[in-house]
C-alpha cells in the first residue's frame, strides 16, 4: 500500500512528528531548546513508551550534533588564537608585548 506510513514514521499529533528537521539544519539554540523539550517530556507524569523510545533516539542525534559543533569550533579557536596573538603582537603568555 503506497500510502501506508512507514512504521518509523511518526503519526499525525505524535510529539515525535517535529523531529523531522534533521538535527544538522538546526540552529544551536533550537537543537538545544528541542534536547530540552525532550528533558521536561521524560519527566512527565504520562509517558508513553513509543514516544520516549523515539525522543530518546532524537535526543541523542541532538547531543551528537552539539557535541560536533562544539568539537569543531573549540578547534577553529584553538587554531585561530596563536594567528591572532602573532597579528596583535602579543607574546605566547597572552598579554601584550612589554615595551
Amino acid at each position: 500500500m503506497p500510502d501506508d506510513p512507514r512504521p518509523d514514521d511518526p503519526r499525525p499529533g505524535d510529539p515525535a512528528a517535529e523531529t523531522h528537521v534533521p538535527v544538522q539544519r538546526l540552529g544551536y539554540r533550537e537543537a538545544m531548546a528541542e534536547l530540552d523539550r525532550i528533558v521536561v517530556e521524560h519527566d512527565g507524569p504520562a509517558v508513553d513508551v513509543d514516544v520516549v523510545a523515539a525522543r530518546s533516539a532524537r535526543a541523542d542525534d541532538l547531543v551528537d550534533e552539539l557535541d560536533r559543533r562544539i568539537t569543531e569550533t573549540r578547534a577553529r579557536v584553538e587554531e585561530l588564537a596563536p594567528r591572532l596573538a602573532r597579528l596583535s603582537g602579543d607574546d605566547d603568555r597572552g598579554g601584550a608585548p612589554e615595551t
